[in-house]
């Protein structure tokens, strides 16, 4: 049933060319009760380059232009929390001294910030005479914003 030649036929479809390919034997899977089955001919898929630089320029500057904002946001983003947790470490020695109970746990001692954005972080405090509590909001500059 499969032809002795092989065949070959190409398609090009929006810079892709699908290539088939038929068997040039008899060559098949077995099935159960003996006989021969003829296999499907295989596709390869060949994609052109060129095709693409060409017709898709709108949307590869536009995948480049994303990337740049991915960038910049991965970077403000660590630029504000590095910014903030240097300051908030010079300022935790003197809250220690002045207040009984720091941060949002009730352990009483810890010193990590909550993360409100990427621009804001706030940290509570309380435990002192004549002080109910104590809320510290850092805002920063929106460095994770491309636009800003």
């Amino acid at each position: 049933m499969v032809a002795d030649e092989e065949v070959e036929d190409v398609q090009n479809i929006d810079g892709v060319k699908i290539i088939d390919e038929g068997e040039t034997k008899s060559t098949g899977i077995m099935e159960e009760d003996g006989k021969k089955k003829a296999r499907k001919p295989t596709k390869r898929i060949k994609w052109d380059i060129n095709y693409f630089m060409t017709n898709y320029q709108i949307e590869m500057g536009i995948l480049g232009l994303f990337g740049v904002a991915f960038v910049v946001l991965i970077y403000g983003k660590n630029q504000n929390k590095n910014v903030v947790e240097r300051w908030h470490k010079g300022a935790l020695n003197e809250l220690d001294k002045q207040f009984a109970h720091l941060g949002l746990v009730e352990s009483g001692r810890d010193a990590i910030l909550e993360e409100n954005s990427y621009s804001e972080f706030t940290y509570y405090a309380s435990g002192r005479k004549n002080c109910f509590y104590a809320l510290f909001k850092y805002e920063m500059k929106k460095r994770h914003c491309i636009l800003t």
